[in-house]
C-alpha cells in the first residue's frame, strides 16, 4: 500500500521505516512544524517540573535553562520523554505510567500541596488535560509555553500530485490536528473532494470525526501498533 503520513518530521521518518518493514511504501508529508520559543529570564521556584513531549524537553536544552528548576525533580509522561531528560542531562527523574491523569496522580503522591507550584513546560498548543488534572488535586500550575507546533500551509508537489492522480492507498491519521492540517492544505489546493476519497486509518474515531472521508477504519487502540496491525487486516473498526 502506498500511505500518506502527515505526522512531525522526526516521527514520520521512524513512521516510515516501520511501513517500509511491512512492505508498504510511505508517502511524507508532514503537518506540524516544531518551532522552540524563547524561554523565560524569570520563574516562581517550583515544587517540580513537569513534561509531556520529549520536544519540551529540546526546547528546554538542560536543566539550568529554567530558572529554580535545576534542583527540583522531573516528572515525565513516558519514557520517551525522560530518555530524552536523561540526554539532556537531567537528574531527578520520575516516570509517569502514560496519559496526563496518571502522571498527575504521580506529581501528587510525591509532592505536597504546601510545597509550592508545579512548572509545567509545554507546547502552545496543548488539550490542557495534565493542568485540569493537577488543578482538581489541589496544586497550582505555572505554565510556560516552551515550543509550538505550526501548521504547514500547502502540500509538497508531489503529495499534492499524489493526491490528484489517485495514486494513495490510505491516509494514516495519529492526531486530529494534523488531520485537520491536511484537509487545510488540500482544499486550499482544489483537493480536498480528491483527499476525502481517500480511505482513511485513523487511531481513534474522534480523529476523523466531521472531516468527510468517505471511507474511515478505527484502530482498536490508539497506538501505533494497532493501526499498523489494522492495515495488515488486524483489527480495527469502519467509522463512515
Amino acid at each position: 500500500m502506498r500511505l500518506l503520513v502527515t505526522r512531525p518530521a522526526e516521527e514520520a521518518a521512524r513512521t516510515a521505516a516501520r511501513l517500509s518493514a511491512l512492505g508498504h511504501v510511505a508517502v511524507l508529508a508532514p503537518m506540524l512544524r516544531y518551532e522552540p520559543l524563547p524561554l523565560p529570564a524569570t520563574t516562581s521556584r517550583p515544587a517540580a517540573l513537569a513534561l509531556t513531549s520529549a520536544r519540551a524537553v529540546e526546547a528546554i536544552g538542560g536543566p539550568d535553562a529554567l530558572p529554580g528548576t535545576a534542583s527540583v525533580p522531573l516528572f515525565c509522561v513516558g519514557e520517551t520523554t525522560a530518555a530524552a531528560a536523561r540526554a539532556a542531562g537531567f537528574a531527578d527523574i520520575r516516570v509517569g505510567a502514560g496519559g496526563a491523569t496518571a502522571l498527575a496522580r504521580a506529581i501528587a503522591a510525591a509532592i505536597s500541596l504546601d510545597r509550592g507550584p508545579i512548572l509545567y513546560a509545554a507546547a502552545r498548543e496543548r488539550t490542557g488535560d495534565l493542568e485540569a488534572e493537577l488543578a482538581r488535586l489541589g496544586h497550582v500550575v505555572d505554565i510556560v509555553e516552551v515550543y509550538r507546533m505550526a501548521a504547514e500551509t500547502a502540500l509538497p508537489p508531489e503529495v499534492a500530485a499524489a493526491i490528484g492522480g489517485g495514486m494513495l492507498d490510505g491516509v494514516l491519521a495519529y492526531s486530529r490536528r494534523t488531520t485537520q492540517a491536511l484537509v487545510a492544505c488540500a482544499e486550499a489546493a482544489g483537493l480536498g473532494a480528491a483527499l476525502r476519497r481517500v480511505p482513511l486509518f485513523a487511531l481513534s474515531a474522534a480523529i476523523a470525526a466531521g472531516l468527510g472521508f468517505e471511507r474511515v477504519s478505527v484502530a482498536a487502540a490508539p497506538d501505533e501498533p494497532a493501526l499498523l496491525a489494522m492495515l495488515e487486516g488486524e483489527g480495527g473498526t469502519s467509522a463512515a
